[in-house]
Order: structure tokens, then C-alpha cells, then sequence
């Protein structure tokens, strides 16, 4: 029997590779839309910023309440974020954290940009 030569794919893919792919990248956006522990405000975190965030994080209250309440516009609701925050087990780490970063934008620690920016300038 005479071997047939290998199929040139080119940028043809098979449907079952198609298919995983697209499965895939589906699993990827809605991991990305769930992602709230972390709380940017801007584009999805990378990989290293999943790595790198400090433990504490994964214990905060915030794991369970939507990333937009900790991002409130100016006259905004902030009483979900301030009852998320009121029974935190990681409050002062949250606070520490953003004390340390004047560029962090929301609610963490309890605070707001507003209320650490006073507290940096010893005005709170």
C-alpha cells in the first residue's frame, strides 16, 4: 500500500479544531467578564497580574459583590461598597494597598479616592 502525502492545511484548519478554538476564546471572554476580585477598573488583568496580586485578596468580601459597585461615579450609590467592605477580614491589607498606590482608582479599603487623598495629605 502506498502511503497518501500528508494534507497541506495552510490556514485551513480542521472544524473540530475551529470548534475548540472558538470554545475556547467563548470561555476566555466570560472568565474575563466574571473576573471582579481583582477590581480595575480598565482592561481585563494579564496573567502576571493574576499571579502577582497579594493573597490577601482572595479573602476579601469584594469576591462576592460586582466590580462596578467599588467604581462609583461621582454622586454615585457607594452603600454597597461600604457594606462589603464594613465586614471585610482583610480591610486594613485593602487599605495599606491602596494608601501605597495614589494612581488606584474605586473603593478599597473601606475608602474612597477621595477620602485617601485626604488621608495622604493629613487632612482626614
Amino acid at each position: 500500500m502506498r502511503a497518501e502525502p500528508a494534507e497541506d492545511l495552510g490556514e485551513h484548519q480542521p472544524p473540530i479544531i475551529s470548534a475548540q478554538l472558538a470554545a475556547l476564546l467563548e470561555d476566555q471572554e466570560r472568565t474575563r467578564a466574571e473576573v471582579c476580585w481583582l477590581m480595575v477598573d480598565d482592561d481585563a488583568p494579564t496573567l502576571r497580574d493574576l499571579f502577582s496580586r497579594p493573597a490577601w485578596m482572595d479573602r476579601g468580601a469584594c469576591c462576592d459583590v460586582p466590580t462596578p459597585a467599588f467604581f462609583i461615579e461621582r454622586g454615585g450609590d457607594q452603600a454597597p461598597a461600604r457594606r462589603a467592605c464594613a465586614v471585610c477580614v482583610v480591610r486594613s491589607e485593602c487599605l495599606a494597598y491602596a494608601m501605597a498606590d495614589p494612581e488606584l482608582k474605586g473603593y478599597w479599603g473601606g475608602t474612597s479616592e477621595r477620602q485617601r487623598r485626604q488621608m495622604r495629605s493629613g487632612a482626614a
